[in-house]
C-alpha cells in the first residue's frame, strides 16, 4: 500500500507531505518538552514534594498526561488541515473538484 500511494504521487509533492508531518512532530514534541516541566512543578507543588526526584511514578504520569493535553491543543488544528488537504487531493483525483492550488484550500 505504501508503495502503490508513493508511486501516484510525483516526488515534489511527497516531499511537501513530509515537511508538513515534520513540522507536526517538532511542535506536538516541543510543546511536550516545554509543557512537561510546568506540568511537574504543578504536581509537586500539588502533592507538598519539594524536588522531582521526590514525585512518584504516578504523579509524573500525571504530568506527562497534562503536557500531553497541551501537546493536543497546538497538533489539533494543523492535523484538521492537513486532513482537509488529504480529502480535497482525493476529490481532485477522482475528478469531483476542479484542480485547484494547496493555497486556495
Amino acid at each position: 500500500m505504501f508503495f502503490g500511494n508513493f508511486s501516484t504521487l510525483p516526488i515534489d509533492k511527497s516531499y511537501i507531505f513530509q515537511k508538513k508531518n515534520l513540522t507536526l512532530q517538532i511542535s506536538e514534541n516541543s510543546v511536550l518538552f516545554m509543557a512537561y516541566g510546568f506540568c511537574q512543578k504543578t504536581v509537586m507543588l500539588l502533592s507538598g514534594k519539594k524536588t522531582e526526584e521526590d514525585l512518584s511514578v504516578v504523579q509524573k504520569a500525571m504530568a506527562g498526561s497534562a503536557a500531553a493535553f497541551f501537546s493536543s491543543l497546538t497538533l489539533c488544528p494543523t492535523e484538521l488541515i492537513k486532513c482537509k488537504q488529504q480529502a480535497m487531493q482525493e476529490m481532485i483525483s477522482t475528478g469531483k473538484l476542479k484542480n485547484i492550488k494547496p493555497h486556495q484550500v
